[in-house]
């Protein structure tokens, strides 16, 4: 019994249709991977807002501070370290499509053992004020009052802990907490993310395409937690880039609104 062999024309074509076939399937793939790592980033803001409403609501409506906190043991606590008890899971605080290297962020002067160990930030240091943000002259200011006048109001806690809580906030659907950044610290044994190094967020917030991926992964944006503790994705160009919307904090202002807070109308 003969058995014909393929040609090499054969060949050439099945090669040819394998080629074919894998340059529109791999981007389908890629796309796919993608839309999961930005849904378990979306759930992964949604829980940690919730931790952070369930913290203010257990102290007294009182913020949880959004640098670090002295232990009074020679190490200091993280915002993400004091909301742990109510999440249990240090995972969710890293985004599966930004990098984990310190050094990638431009973090120098800290341990070598130093990781980053949140991608979502809370930038409670951020005060209304007039501030040279990234070279840019404007008012900034997260959507909850955060100035040294909350000193001795806060109980034990420094005074960016704001003492308040989000009902001081005129527009909390639309008012952003939980912004992309990193948090850098070191490991310490007991401690569930260590002790606390530094932090920052993106520049990229209101302006043009294209942004930096390491911040903004997700189709040119990020996943954002708001004041209302729902979470959801925006583009950075939709980010209010000229802080020209009032905001009112109880009775006082209006005061500017942050352009790394108020998402444009």
């Amino acid at each position: 019994m003969n058995r014909r062999a393929f040609t090499l024309i054969e060949l050439l074509v099945v090669i040819a249709i394998i080629a074919i076939l894998a340059a529109i399937l791999f981007p389908v793939f890629a796309q796919a991977k993608a839309s999961a790592k930005a849904t378990a980033s979306l759930s992964s803001v949604k829980q940690i807002m919730t931790s952070i409403v369930m913290y203010n609501s257990d102290n007294d409506d009182m913020q949880v501070p959004g640098l670090w906190y002295d232990r009074g043991d020679g190490y200091w606590n993280s915002w993400m370290e004091m909301v742990y008890p109510y999440i249990k899971n240090k995972d969710i605080f890293i985004n599966p499509s930004c990098p984990k290297s310190y050094s990638s962020y431009g973090v120098t002067g800290v341990p070598t053992t130093s990781v980053v160990v949140s991608h979502y930030i809370w930038a409670g240091w951020v005060p209304y004020n007039y501030w040279d943000w990234w070279g840019t002259v404007m008012f900034a200011g997260f959507p909850i009052p955060n100035n040294p006048a909350n000193a001795g109001t806060c109980g034990s806690l420094p005074w960016w802990a704001t003492c308040t809580d989000f009902s001081n906030v005129a527009d909390p659907a639309n008012s952003a907490f939980i912004v992309p950044g990193y948090y850098v610290a070191s490991p310490v044994q007991g401690m569930a993310f260590g002790d606390a190094w530094t932090t920052g967020l993106s520049p990229d917030h209101g302006l043009p395409n294209p942004v930096d991926e390491k911040f903004h992964p997700f189709r040119q944006g990020a996943n954002y937690g708001m004041v209302d503790s729902h979470a959801k994705w925006y583009s950075s160009k939709n980010m209010n880039g000229n802080a020209s919307r009032p905001h009112m904090a109880g009775s006082s202002g209006p005061y500017p609104s942050s352009p790394f807070m108020v998402v444009m109308e």
